[in-house]
């Protein structure tokens, strides 16, 4: 049976990997972003459900959203360092939101022409828009040599400039990850270091980047609606 999953986002900058340099800019637009399961970015809700052949079944996202005062303004963490009083503020201003955005698992049963190969894959809509898709690949020999050779495929395929990739740094335990940051999307390759699996986020920046200002903004009500009550309060 499909189950519904409400899914939790975190928001905190901190945890992202640092990446290589690219040694040179993806001017690409969002456009000419690639093809996810025959899903592009930026169409709509009812759109995605035409081209997979089914009703989406949805659920509503979480975001788990934190900021503190930096000054006149408040800032989420970055990884920078903080004061003890600011540490103290980060730790007691993680709020739960809902953004009125909502994610999908795509329909249940799949499509025949999907890969069998497909693993796990996830969309994520915005205001009627797809911002973000998570794609999962499993195989069962190891075709790949490595992350390298599967982002020069992916690439070649989808006119993606080669040079423009930012690979992380490599970590114990950590799994090969490269990152393409373009000027409508970005794109971020994650593969197993035993080369079984290979996942692709790409995400719609523009809308990323709306919806990240929605964020602070309804962290910001809540805050000031907490303020209220801790006004108001009396036994």
């Amino acid at each position: 049976m499909f189950r519904l999953i409400t899914l939790t986002v975190f928001i905190i900058l901190s945890a992202l990997p640092v990446f290589a340099q690219a040694t040179e800019p993806c001017n690409l637009k969002l456009p000419q972003a690639p093809a996810l399961q025959r899903l592009k970015l930026g169409i709509s809700f009812s759109k995605a459900g035409e081209i997979l052949g089914g009703p989406l079944i949805t659920s509503p996202v979480t975001t788990q959203a934190v900021f503190f005062k930096s000054g006149n303004d408040y800032v989420e963490p970055d990884g920078s360092p903080v004061t003890d009083e600011q540490r103290s503020e980060i730790s007691t201003n993680q709020r739960r939101l809902l953004l009125g955005n909502v994610i999908s698992a795509g329909p249940n049963p799949r499509p025949a022409w999907m890969r069998k190969n497909l693993d796990y894959m996830s969309f994520e809509f915005f205001q009627d828009s797809l911002e973000s898709m998570t794609v999962r690949y499993r195989f069962e020999t190891p075709i790949w040599n490595g992350l390298p050779e599967f982002i020069k495929n992916i690439s070649e395929k989808d006119n993606l400039p080669l040079t423009a990739w930012q690979y992380a740094p490599t970590r114990p335990n950590a799994w090969p990850q490269a990152s393409l940051n373009c000027s409508g999307f970005q794109m971020v390759v994650t593969g197993s270091p035993d080369t079984a699996y290979y996942q692709v986020d790409l995400k719609d920046t523009k809308a990323r980047d709306e919806l990240t200002k929605v964020t602070k903004q309804k962290w910001l009500e809540q805050k000031a609606t907490e303020a209220k009550l801790k006004k108001d309060f009396a036994l």
